[in-house]
């Protein structure tokens, strides 16, 4: 956290980004991120690393092309849709399997039109960097959005809507439940359903997504870094910065948040 004076008003900056290196954990779906040297300090008296990675690993923003093949690339992603005012709210009580709904959002700080929301859900603790480390947890789990929440976004008009958990959607809403069909049963038991497959039928994975990105109401996965301890509840400015990546379906992103005291 650093804090800026301006104006003898005092900013505190709150890094909201995954550290990002190689061994990060992936979707199972991905290949692991390699980091290798060009050159050494032990031999050329200089450092230079070659990176093989997809961009969906760590804290990173989405562009609508990712699901939406006429949506923009992130290079085409304009900064006022990347910054600006919005809130940071704590759903934390959601736990495994979780349902995150525009009500529960609006019952604890105003959004307005054009926000940018960020939810906490303390799931940063399951992450490769968290307290307690758990992959199965972090991907197979987590608390997130459906139907509801993204004919919200769309609405409203978000920038984009950002979180600790490593997806905007319901845990198994996505190949996840091909990769752990052992989850499906602990998730009717946990969310008081009796099917899974019927309730949220396999031709409707990364739903919210879909729903979102043609809209260019994006979404910034894997938050982390000082999530636990920004304050919650609050409205700030909040910024996302990928690269400018022609042709990009996501950027690797630093995530801040700007907090007047």
């Amino acid at each position: 956290m650093e804090e800026r004076e301006e104006n003898d008003m005092s900013e505190k900056l709150y890094d909201l980004t995954q550290k990002w290196g190689s061994g990060i954990w992936q979707w199972p779906a991905f290949d692991d991120t390699v980091v290798t040297s060009t050159h050494r300090h032990g031999k050329q008296g200089l450092r230079s690393l070659n990176i093989y990675t997809n961009m969906h690993t760590g804290t990173h923003i989405d562009a609508p092309v990712h699901f939406d093949p006429r949506g923009k690339d992130i290079a085409s992603v304009p900064l006022d849709r990347l910054y600006g005012e919005g809130v940071i709210v704590d759903v934390s009580e959601l736990g495994e399997f979780g349902i995150v709904t525009p009500d529960l959002i609006t019952s604890k700080v105003q959004v307005k039109k054009h926000d940018i929301v960020v939810y906490y859900t303390g799931w940063h603790k399951y992450s490769w960097e968290g307290d307690t480390p758990d992959e199965v947890t972090y991907f197979g789990k987590l608390p997130g959005c459906h139907k509801e929440w993204a004919k919200f976004a769309v609405e409203m008009d978000l920038k984009w809507v950002g979180f600790d958990t490593p997806c905007y959607e319901l845990a198994l809403n996505t190949y996840m439940r091909e990769f752990h069909p052992d989850l499906i049963p602990l998730a009717e038991k946990k969310m008081g359903i009796d099917s899974y497959d019927e309730k949220y039928p396999r031709d409707e994975y990364n739903i919210v997504q879909k729903m979102t990105l043609p809209y260019d109401s994006l979404h910034v996965e894997c938050i982390g870094g000082e999530i636990d301890i920004v304050p919650k509840n609050i409205r700030c400015r909040i910024g996302c910065f990928p690269w400018k990546f022609v042709r990009g379906d996501a950027s690797i992103s630093r995530v801040v948040a700007f907090v007047g005291e």
